[in-house]
């Protein structure tokens, strides 16, 4: 297996230096908290450090949207997605995985994070594609007033989120049947990622109503700090399910850091501590996965980012990733008049 990780960026963050050391900031693009830009960021392993990665370089895609005439005309979208697809279509036939960060992640911590996942999500032992949407969460874990700033670009990036969205079904959308691939594409959200998740949901409905594109294969909500009730409501996450085949919820009632969210920020329960609040109504197409036995894996003092620390985890959503039945993903647990999944402590023999 090579060393080298390679992924893809789209922020809404501001540029600090697009030429010599390209990079960018805690605040919102100049151009507005809608504003885009595309890139790509290499790795390489490294053990001992916290992600078991490290990162070596950051490239911005070109982008010239002044220009008069198509032909000086160079959109950074096109540049990265094209870059995507040629990789899915190509003789290792890569799945796509989308990124949506949660809070308190600065922009290389979300980097390191995507370059974690590309070494460690790798369904029939294949390499993704890991792509970051990277929104300006401060990095800064001060409580409170931190919190409140980071859900506040939260629901500021949704419109940024929507607008990534369109332009993935527009170059869909105009594929030709030879350019296209039988590839699929995921997207994992994290803790605060799934209330800007939900905002770009919100701002979809103005182009599509109820009946949103389907984008995506496997939709996992990990750690989700949002609402229990998001499913019950139009304007949470009830049209969630229809952006694509299945979605998975993993939650843990130890999550410490959403007990904080619940208890101090003043916010309702949690989904990512109990799971929905209702599940009579729940879309069929919902996977529950109850991850309370291995929350703490790697993770003791906020049993909040495992997702990526427990290796337990990390094997289940892989499962899923691969698109197998919640019934025969091996070391879980039926959890009765739940409808959820408890995962086993220990990981499936042969695993």
């Amino acid at each position: 297996m090579a060393n080298d990780l390679e992924i893809y960026f789209v922020t809404n963050r501001d540029l600090i230096d697009e030429n010599n050391a390209p990079w960018f900031g805690d605040r919102f693009n100049p151009a507005g908290p809608a504003g885009l830009r595309f890139g790509s960021a290499k790795g390489r392993r490294k053990a001992g450090t916290e992600y078991g990665v490290e990162l070596t370089g950051v490239k911005v895609a070109p982008e010239n949207l002044t220009a008069i005439g198509d032909q000086n005309r160079v959109v950074g979208s096109k540049v990265i997605l094209e870059a995507l697809r040629k990789r899915m279509i190509g003789k290792d036939g890569r799945d796509t995985l989308v990124l949506i960060h949660g809070y308190a992640s600065t922009f290389e911590t979300s980097l390191l994070r995507g370059l974690e996942l590309a070494d460690k999500y790798m369904p029939a032992g294949k390499p993704l594609n890991i792509v970051v949407f990277s929104w300006p969460a401060n990095g800064d874990m001060t409580p409170i007033l931190a919190y409140h700033s980071d859900r506040d670009d939260a629901r500021n990036s949704g419109e940024a989120l929507a607008r990534a969205m369109l332009l993935l079904n527009e170059f869909i959308v105009t594929l030709t049947p030879e350019e296209r691939c039988a590839r699929a594409i995921h997207l994992v959200a994290h803790s605060m990622g799934n209330y800007a998740f939900r905002c770009g949901i919100q701002h979809m409905r103005r182009y599509f109503g109820d009946e949103p594109p389907r984008l995506f294969t496997e939709i996992i909500l990990a750690a989700p700090d949002e609402d229990d009730d998001t499913f019950e409501h139009d304007h949470k996450m009830r049209l969630l399910p229809r952006l694509g085949r299945r979605v998975s919820v993993y939650y843990a009632a130890q999550d410490r850091a959403l007990l904080i969210s619940d208890i101090t920020k003043g916010n309702p329960d949690r989904l990512g501590s109990d799971g929905p609040k209702q599940i009579s109504g729940l879309p069929t197409k919902v996977s529950l996965v109850d991850a309370r036995m291995v929350a703490l894996d790697n993770d003791i003092w906020q049993a909040h980012q495992y997702y990526r620390k427990s290796p337990r985890v990390v094997y289940d959503i892989v499962r899923t990733l691969e698109g197998l039945p919640p019934d025969q993903i091996k070391g879980r647990v039926v959890v009765p008049g739940l409808r959820a999944w408890r995962l086993s402590k220990t990981l499936p023999k042969g695993a």
